[in-house]
């Protein structure tokens, strides 16, 4: 998923960087609140080798939604210097966000692990 520069040079685009892993509802509807802003998105995957989900997983993850209009795979900074030149382009960067939003994720899910374990364990 390489990024084209001629795209992002025409009309105004809104770049949301982020690691998108997973991919949650709360992500999905923050990617379209940014929709109703009426620029076009392109979300940027940052690779993490620490991340559960590879960078292609969640690209594709990210594409699926109907609101994004473009999608990249990315070391942090690295797309920007490609796009030097792209003067109708905003970036949204919310790393610390998004982590406590993925946390939020994965402690909903042990919680729901844990009462459903409890719960087969009190019918038993």
């Amino acid at each position: 998923m390489e990024l084209s520069v001629e795209l992002l040079q025409n009309g105004q685009w809104l770049a949301i960087e982020g690691l998108f892993d997973p991919l949650t509802a709360a992500q999905a509807a923050r990617i379209a609140e940014f929709a109703q802003l009426g620029r076009s998105l392109l979300v940027v995957v940052l690779d993490d080798k620490e991340a559960f989900l590879s960078a292609a997983a969640r690209a594709e993850l990210v594409a699926s939604l109907r609101e994004v209009n473009a999608v990249t795979i990315a070391k942090p900074g690295e797309w920007q210097a490609s796009c030097a030149k792209c003067e109708q382009v905003e970036t949204v960067r919310d790393l610390e966000g998004e982590k406590q939003r993925s946390e939020q994720f994965i402690r909903f899910i042990l919680d729901r692990h844990l009462s459903a374990a409890s719960a087969a364990g009190q019918k038993a």
